[in-house]
C-alpha cells in the first residue's frame, strides 16, 4: 500500500520493485500500468499523477514464486517529483526447496 499521511499532495509517485534471485514475478495488480518491460525480477509503475493527503491509498500486488532455495527479498522503492531520497521497504521470506 502507497499512502500519503502528510498534509500536501505529492506529484509524480513512482513506485517500483526488485526481487532477489531466489524469487520470479509472476504477476501484478495494481491501479496503474506498468513503464517498461515487466521482467522476472523487477517492476516500475507508471507514475502517479498526484497522490493526495489523505486518500485511500494505492494497493500495489506482486505475485511470486520460488525460483531458488534461500534467502529471498522483495525492495521496494517509491519516489516523488521534489523527494530526493526514495522511500524504501523490505520484506524478507525463505525459500525452501
Amino acid at each position: 500500500l502507497v499512502e500519503n499521511t502528510d498534509a500536501e499532495s505529492y506529484f509524480d509517485v513512482v513506485v517500483a520493485a526488485k526481487l532477489s534471485p531466489e524469487l520470479k514475478l509472476e504477476t501484478i495488480a495494481s491501479p496503474v500500468g506498468t513503464e517498461g518491460a515487466v521482467l522476472p525480477d523487477s517492476v516500475r509503475f507508471v507514475p502517479v499523477r498526484e497522490l493526495r493527503a489523505g486518500e485511500a491509498p494505492l494497493s500495489f500486488e506482486l505475485h511470486a514464486t520460488g525460483a531458488a532455495a534461500g534467502a529471498a527479498t522483495v525492495e521496494v522503492q517509491v519516489t516523488s517529483r521534489g523527494e530526493p531520497r526514495p522511500i524504501i521497504a523490505a520484506q524478507s521470506t525463505q525459500v525452501v526447496p
